[in-house]
């Protein structure tokens, strides 16, 4: 959809629109002014909670703020007109129209996505670590450096990890407080690693056992069931 090569941020280029200085943009967003500079000539990638300042300072998606898309907030009204053309009165789908408005509504709204994801892994971290304070900083920091690495159309690492095996042990967690002794063996293997080994793969075989044995229940002939 976009080409493999790294396009040029738009900081600069907004910065001079609205007339700034770089020491107005490095005040407004909290770092130093050699620090704007270094982000406006490709010196240094700002991390994932400074590209959502920046965006939020410019008013613009963060991938309009990062070069990867010409769409903006006035981009708006056309995404409306092209909603009910993506199928035709007998409901047959135009793919190009929806492949568009597809387009539009990931550069529009993906750090929206983003900025959820990241308050979402900040307040489980407060709650968990509220009364360690150290421990707590040092996670907000791997948090809050997260980067984009393939555009928009993904989370930022290392927050999308995080915010994907939150929601897979979630849905272990909350079915083995409903009974299911699979997912109650998955939740104890998870909390043996934890006192171990971290391994994110072994959620993630844990959660495809989990969801081996809902299909294979929901397959079971009814008399089975019985």
């Amino acid at each position: 959809m976009f080409e493999s090569k790294k396009p040029h941020n738009r900081i600069a280029e907004l910065r001079k629109e609205k007339g700034l200085t770089l020491q107005q943009v490095a005040d407004a967003i909290g770092v130093g002014n050699n620090t704007i500079s270094r982000y406006e000539n490709g010196k240094r990638e700002p991390k994932l909670e400074t590209w959502l300042k920046l965006a939020s300072f410019f008013d613009v998606p963060v991938p309009y703020l990062q070069g990867v898309s010409d769409y903006t907030k006035q981009d708006e009204a056309e995404l409306n007109k092209l909603r009910p053309l993506m199928f035709d009165k007998n409901g047959n789908p135009d793919w190009k129209i929806i492949e568009k408005v597809s387009v539009i509504e990931d550069a529009l709204y993906s750090d929206d996505y983003s900025k959820r994801a990241f308050e979402n892994a900040r307040s489980i971290i407060d709650a968990l670590f509220s009364k360690q304070p150290e421990e707590k900083s040092k996670y907000e920091d791997i948090i809050a450096n997260s980067k984009y690495i393939n555009g928009f159309n993904d989370l930022p690492e290392p927050v999308g990890t995080y915010n994907y095996i939150l929601s897979i042990v979630s849905e272990m967690f909350f079915s083995a407080q409903n009974g299911d002794t699979v997912a109650k063996s998955c939740i104890k293997e998870i909390e043996n690693m934890y006192f171990d080994k971290y391994d994110e793969h072994r959620v993630e075989e844990a959660h495809k056992k989990f969801i081996k044995s809902n299909n294979d229940e929901k397959n079971k002939p009814m008399s089975e069931h019985d």
